[in-house]
């Protein structure tokens, strides 16, 4: 029978496909079944899966290479022939395998344990016993977790530590006069006042004031307040030039003529963890240079010379000048010297950066 080709048909995204069964032949019996096509995004060949009783059946679509596959479709009424280009696919059905470690490790197992001498058996059998068996490992992890309760960590001291109320006195930025700014009460309560003020009495406290203390004070007469804060802030100046290895001794003392001062000073301006020996970190150590920059503001009528500071601390002027903003004091300069006032309206906290942690 002669044919004449109307139409050639060429091989587009989608085409017929001829499935051919590798592990047997189609009979009688067969019913239709979907199929579904997957196509590489790398290389574009294509693989077709289906379902038969329960089985998985794949296959990838074949190279053409050399030959071609075609499909010859009749129209009946009009007896028009068209070909069609179709592709070729031998499917297989697909079955789960244990993995191939696992077969050679239970292999060489039964091996071991029929033919292997008794050295090899041992070392079999201590490898057993090591194995895991993550079943039951996930179930005792599980009734642990069960009777385990998270907590919140508690970072409060953190936070505090990481901000410039920890550095400075608690500050009244509503005070509406200067000597309000800062608190006496909230720097030395009046119970710890009262007993130091006891302890020094009839005492020559003037040796504990620190030299630039000496050098404010000299040509004044000071009530009992200011007694108090010129010892205070004498010690925390000489705490802040103090060695850490003395610091962490047992028998260090920063005020020999008041334990209370003394108690004060350690108990804020150092850290003490149990079963460890006292420190005393970067940070406190610039707690304790800007308290005592305050104490001596509110000691010597909120005025203090930063070059003197400077030069009695043997510290660079540049920290001074940055100590004393972090206090919200105004460094203005007088003559050639710079000096800090506590002044009403307080700077904005913008005019103060910290650029580390000890700032």
């Amino acid at each position: 029978m002669k044919l004449r080709i109307d139409e050639v048909v060429p091989k587009g995204d989608t085409c017929p496909v001829l499935v051919n069964f590798l592990n047997g032949s189609v009979t009688e019996n067969f019913t239709t079944a979907k199929c579904y096509t997957f196509q590489d995004e790398n290389t574009g060949k294509k693989t077709i899966a289906t379902e038969i009783d329960k089985i998985v059946y794949y296959g990838e679509e074949e190279d053409d290479g050399l030959e071609q596959t075609f499909l010859v479709a009749r129209n009946k009424n009009t007896g028009k022939v068209r070909l069609i280009e179709a592709g070729a696919v031998n499917i297989k059905p697909y079955f789960h395998r244990e993995k191939p470690s696992e077969l050679l490790d239970t292999s060489a197992i039964e091996l071991s344990r029929k033919f292997g001498s008794k050295k090899s058996k041992q070392k079999m059998e201590h490898k057993e016993r090591l194995k895991v068996d993550t079943k039951t490992v996930t179930e005792q992890m599980e009734k642990v977790t069960k009777t385990i309760t998270a907590e919140k960590a508690d970072l409060t001291a953190y936070l505090v530590e990481n901000s410039d109320e920890f550095y400075v006195p608690p500050i009244n930025k509503d005070a509406v006069e200067v000597h309000d700014v800062y608190d006496l009460d909230q720097i030395l309560s009046p119970e710890q006042l009262e007993k130091v003020l006891s302890e020094i009495d009839g005492k020559d406290y003037a040796l504990e004031y620190h030299p630039f203390i000496k050098d404010i004070v000299s040509d004044r007469t000071l009530d009992s307040k200011e007694i108090a804060l010129g010892l205070y802030a004498s010690a925390l100046f000489n705490i802040y030039s103090m060695n850490s290895r003395d610091i962490a001794k047992k028998s260090f003392s920063i005020s020999a003529i008041s334990p209370t001062l003394n108690e004060i000073v350690l108990m804020n301006f150092c850290q003490q963890a149990p079963g460890k020996p006292r420190a005393r970190p970067a940070m406190y150590r610039d707690k304790t240079i800007c308290h005592a920059i305050v104490l001596c503001l509110l000691l010597n009528k909120f005025k203090l010379d930063l070059e003197m500071l400077a030069t009695k601390m043997k510290i660079s002027p540049t920290t001074v000048v940055a100590k004393a903003r972090a206090c919200l004091a105004t460094v203005t300069v007088s003559g050639q010297k710079k000096v800090a006032v506590l002044k009403l309206p307080l700077p904005s906290n913008k005019a103060f950066r910290r650029k580390s942690a000890k700032f």
